[in-house]
């Protein structure tokens, strides 16, 4: 690229993008459009690469020997069909992204946020992707949106391209290193931590088969090593992870006949469960099964503490478990396949790469980000008992078509993702209710980022999130 300009266009009312315009170095060496936007990707946050690119033997100027913005031309339409993927690799990837986004099909031009996609879903992607021999990273879906794109990127770098991941495999034992969501969790749990629990529900065809249902469980419990985690208090107060020894199956999992009249109702075992966990004995995971009838739908419920599992652990969990049930009923061995780095590996880069000044040049950013926001909130009592149980909620829904805006159509045209959206709505909430223009919050991240290339966390169960504060500031109200 010799010369190049960009600038924001709305071709269409309500619909502003930007578009690229460059000027190749030399006559005939135009790079592609999948070339430069893969190269902008690894340099810019996806909301400021370009939409369209054009490709031009010169830029305009003006009289004054300027840029002529007015005068530099629409981009072509680009078609938004289906286009068939190409070459193995595309045909990967296409069913990959559809099973996971939940699509009948996609083509290798869809751009995986405009279909819903989203940071959570991009690991969920990668793993399978590695399943499938295909090296990639989150980082490069976030860089190149498109399967062309990504198939054009892997074709370069060759599919076995990357760091190689030498995780512990086997039963881990021995101590934990602490992670900072677990301390978050230890300084802002102080009354009844054990009760802090995650649980997963379904209902299963009549016949489950039981026998392959349990060897399932079993090779789950093997396969995530994070399961077997308890946490004990020392003598100064300091609660200490380690890996507990195997407690045996059914310590675990439990079998209940849910008919005749002495029958325990499902919610009184649920509540058993959810009520009985012990953060220094083991295990922490339950795993109920109510049977009734030959034409009654079995029912499963998983529940685990919340520091084992998060929202990434769960598609993982009931992933294996799917895959296991599916290999026992067929009556072959259950193999989930290797483990992926475990929590105590994670745990340890990352104190170290602490302590070696990793993260010192994000500490004036982090310092600064609150800007002296206000956190306060308008009480109508402020002497009144502000405590859980005084609580009230309200709730609303969305309309299917507002749905379809959110999840489909607003990534789209305002080149952002879904949670953008919600967090400038929640923004211009709050600046109702505070008066003021900028409000701090705290979100959350899934917390595997992909810091160290030798580690690999998108199948390894465990608590990783990330929590950060983040200052809305809001231009003046228009009404």
């Amino acid at each position: 690229v010799g010369q190049a300009a960009a600038v924001v266009r709305e071709d269409h009312p309500g619909t502003p993008r930007i578009v690229a315009y460059t000027v190749p170095a030399e006559q005939g060496t135009a790079p592609g459009t999948d070339d430069l936007r893969s190269y902008l990707g690894d340099r810019l946050p996806a909301y400021m690469v370009p939409a369209a690119f054009v490709s031009l033997d010169a830029l305009p100027l003006n009289a004054s020997g300027k840029l002529d913005r007015r005068a530099l031309p629409a981009p072509a339409e680009e078609t938004t069909g289906y286009v068939a993927p190409s070459t193995p690799t595309e045909e990967t990837l296409c069913a990959i992204w559809a099973e996971t986004l939940g699509l009948e099909r996609v083509g290798v031009q869809d751009n995986f946020f405009s279909l819903g996609g989203d940071s959570i879903l991009s690991i969920q992607v990668v793993s399978q992707a590695r399943r499938a021999g295909l090296e990639l990273s989150s980082r490069d879906i976030f860089a190149r949106q498109t399967v062309a794109a990504l198939a054009a990127h892997l074709a370069a770098a060759g599919t076995g391209a990357g760091a190689v991941v030498q995780a512990e495999q086997g039963v881990l034992s021995g101590a934990v290193p602490t992670t900072p969501i677990r301390e978050w969790f230890f300084d802002h749990h102080r009354a009844a931590p054990e009760h802090f629990n995650m649980a997963a529900e379904a209902e299963l065809p009549p016949g489950t088969d039981l026998t392959a249902l349990r060897e399932a469980v079993r090779a789950l419990l093997l396969q995530h090593d994070a399961l077997r985690m308890v946490f004990a208090t020392d003598e100064n107060g300091v609660r200490t992870a380690r890996y507990a020894p195997d407690a045996g199956l059914d310590a675990i999992l439990s079998v209940h006949e849910l008919t005749g009249p002495a029958a325990p109702g499902w919610q009184e075992l649920r509540h058993a469960a959810q009520t009985g966990f012990r953060l220094d004995g083991s295990p922490l995971v339950r795993v109920l099964v109510g049977t009734g009838g030959p034409e009654t739908p079995v029912r499963l419920a998983v529940i685990a503490h919340h520091l084992l599992v998060d929202g990434v652990t769960w598609r993982i969990l009931l992933d294996d478990l799917r895959r296991g049930y599916a290999q026992a009923a067929a009556g072959s061995p259950v193999d989930l396949g290797p483990k992926t780095s475990s929590v105590r590996a994670w745990a340890e880069r990352l104190a170290r790469h602490t302590a070696e000044g990793g993260f010192d040049g994000q500490l004036p950013y982090w310092e600064s980000v609150m800007g002296g926001a206000d956190a306060s909130l308008p009480l109508d009592d402020p002497a009144g008992d502000a405590t859980t149980a005084t609580a009230a909620a309200v709730s609303g829904e969305l309309t299917r078509a507002q749905t379809d805006q959110l999840l489909q159509q607003v990534p789209a045209v305002y080149r952002t993702q879904i949670n953008d959206a919600l967090l400038a709505a929640l923004a211009r909430t709050l600046r109702g209710w505070t008066g003021r223009d900028r409000v701090p919050v705290s979100l959350e991240g899934h917390g595997r980022e992909e810091l160290f290339a030798d580690l690999d966390l998108t199948r390894t169960a465990g608590w990783f999130t990330s929590i950060h504060p983040v200052a809305l500031a809001l231009p003046e109200d228009e009404g």
